[in-house]
């Protein structure tokens, strides 16, 4: 039997008070006062022995186990998105679901922070709620990316197939870059890495994180990096290039220290990143990368306009990718597969994207490996036209003379004379030709034409400034200072500094340096060995040329001349012709006729 403090004992005396009534103790005492200490002792035995009720469990109407990551996600919806998960998510999280938009619209609020920014939070995607055909997704993935960037043939299959990998990346020991580049800006770098934000896990676009922020972010979070303008600070930020080249592998990691007492610690850096950057990635990051080349789009060619705020068909994919990934983990963990006659890092760059397109099916298998195929030879190809261009460079800056045009065959003839150079032996033995050579030279929109030497040749060649556009990008800066040439008086080649239109450039008050122009036309006459000049004396004007049959222009010297004397410029040489009745030396004579074959007429006293 169970006593409270109302309750008597059996045998025990009750005392009334004067209503007839026994009092209500109020607490131990007086039950002590009033009943003796036995009683209270039997009463706190007899509780101590009753078994206490154990409250009853709430219902379980599934809830999700961290609310908190389910509040986050749903703040992070649009509005539209929102609508058409609050009943559900209000379900999940087991309250009405108007208390639901209370505590979305608290999250949704920017929190006062006193200008140290806002909390970290990773947005997480919600897995499709049914099984995902993979050559489907891959289908809707390569149509929906095509919809809003123009990609070369293969170029979206390994963006599409990329994309599907930042899902899984963990099931591999390999996390390829994707390295988006372009030759120049508005090819759409952003818009694909716009694009991508939309669909990769755990997107986290950056262009000027600290490096210490990365590693911390990559720790926590095995966040998906989307670089964007890497050119602008890439290159000369080594450290973050030691980032993304360890976090290539899995297991890179950096170790720091942390804390007042300087505890090592070890921070991961193994997570997928996408670089874009116009140009070429720095050599350790490329060989680490899959490369997404762009183009800049042609008027003819449509695209639908990308705007981040109408992407909910993005996140259908995103949610399908998720689900497809968790289906095929373990697959995809125990894939081998083939990688033909890839070898080394190309394997292992590309061996994520061909387990995932084995596991997709149908056609995917061999396109992936079709496109591989071809990406590995492009860039081979990419390679040896690099070390063409660095090799040229050289040649026009010999020696002993900065050249400024060379024939087709001079070319040939000094790339095949390089030692170490593939040059001599370019196919089966046999060396570079001139067709070779201009079919490498093409991609960079360098052609050959027919050009003017020194020596009064017309052959096929190429001028120096055709390869500046390339020198410039695809190579890195000239740090020797070329030789500078010195003629005693030549003016040399004079400069195709404008090819459409002639300009007269205006006479410069300065000494030429002994008469050479270093690429440009003279305002100054020739001056002989010794440095003098007749300043009593103008320089000759050029008469009007004649033109030949092949369109060549040339000085009409005067008929009826023999030679009898020197040079008017040049008294130690003799005169070799005569133009407006001055006496000229070959040079000089030959100087007006090459004038006349470039851009910038000789220029003419005023």
């Amino acid at each position: 039997m169970r006593y409270d403090r109302t309750s008597s004992p059996p045998g025990e005396s009750r005392a009334l008070n004067g209503a007839g009534h026994r009092p209500k103790p109020r607490d131990a005492n007086d039950i002590l006062r009033t009943e003796g200490a036995a009683a209270l002792r039997r009463i706190w035995d007899s509780a101590a022995s009753s078994p206490m009720p154990v409250p009853e469990p709430p219902a379980n109407h599934g809830p999700v186990q961290n609310a908190d990551n389910e509040i986050q996600r749903l703040a992070s919806l649009s509005a539209t998105q929102y609508e058409q998960e609050r009943k559900a998510g209000a379900k999940k999280l087991g309250m009405r679901a108007s208390i639901l938009d209370a505590v979305v619209k608290a999250a949704r609020l920017p929190q006062d922070s006193k200008g140290q920014g806002r909390p970290f939070v990773m947005p997480s995607i919600e897995p499709w709620p049914s099984a995902v055909d993979g050559a489907e997704l891959l289908n809707e993935l390569r149509a929906t990316i095509g919809r809003h960037i123009v990609l070369p043939s293969g170029t979206v299959e390994t963006l599409a197939l990329w994309a599907i990998h930042t899902h899984c990346f963990e099931c591999f020991p390999i996390s390829p870059r994707a390295a988006i580049t372009s030759p120049e800006k508005g090819c759409g770098k952003t818009t694909t890495l716009d694009v991508l934000n939309h669909l990769v896990a755990r997107p986290l676009q950056t262009s000027n994180a600290t490096v210490s922020t990365i590693f911390r972010v990559i720790e926590i979070a095995k966040p998906t990096l989307l670089i964007d303008e890497a050119d602008t600070f890439l290159n000369e930020n080594d450290e973050l290039r030691g980032i993304l080249n360890s976090g290539h592998q899995r297991g890179g990691q950096v170790l720091r220290t942390v804390g007042d007492d300087y505890e090592p610690r070890q921070f991961s850096t193994f997570a997928p990143a996408a670089i874009a950057m116009i140009g070429r990635l720095p050599d350790t990051l490329n060989d680490r990368s899959v490369i997404v080349s762009l183009r800049r789009r042609k008027p003819s060619e449509k695209i639908a306009s990308f705007r981040s705020d109408r992407a909910e068909h993005l996140a259908v994919l995103a949610r399908k990718m998720a689900r497809w990934a968790i289906d095929h983990e373990r697959r995809l963990a125990e894939s081998d597969p083939d990688m033909g006659e890839l070898e080394n890092r190309t394997a292992d760059n590309w061996r994520p994207l061909f387990a995932i397109a084995d596991a997709c099916g149908e056609k995917w298998p061999a396109r992936v490996r079709e496109i591989a195929n071809q990406t590995v030879k492009a860039a081979v190809e990419q390679s040896v036209k690099t070390q063409l261009l660095e090799d040229i460079r050289s040649i026009f800056s010999g020696e002993t003379a900065l050249l400024d045009r060379i024939s087709s065959q001079d070319l040939v003839d000094k790339l095949t004379a390089m030692d170490g150079r593939p040059w001599a032996e370019w196919k089966s033995g046999r060396p570079l030709t001139q067709n070779t050579l201009a079919r490498l030279l093409g991609p960079f929109e360098i052609i050959s034409g027919t050009i003017r030497l020194p020596d009064g040749r017309t052959p096929k060649g190429y001028y120096r400034s055709a390869f500046d556009d390339a020198f410039s990008r695809y190579l890195p800066p000239q740090t020797a200072t070329p030789p500078q040439p010195n003629n005693h008086g030549h003016c040399g080649a004079l400069q195709d500094a404008t090819r459409e239109n002639d300009v007269a450039l205006s006479e410069t008050p300065q000494s030429n340096n002994h008469g050479y122009c270093g690429g440009v036309a003279l305002s100054n006459p020739p001056v002989g060995e010794s440095g003098d000049v007749d300043s009593d004396e103008a320089p000759p004007t050029a008469p009007e040329p004649v033109q030949d049959g092949n369109g060549h222009r040339h000085q009409n010297g005067d008929a009826d001349y023999e030679a009898t004397g020197a040079c008017r410029w040049h008294p130690d040489k003799p005169a070799h012709a005569a133009l407006a009745g001055m006496e000229l030396c070959r040079e000089c004579y030959e100087r007006f006729d090459r004038a006349m074959n470039e851009p910038t007429p000789l220029p003419r006293r005023k």
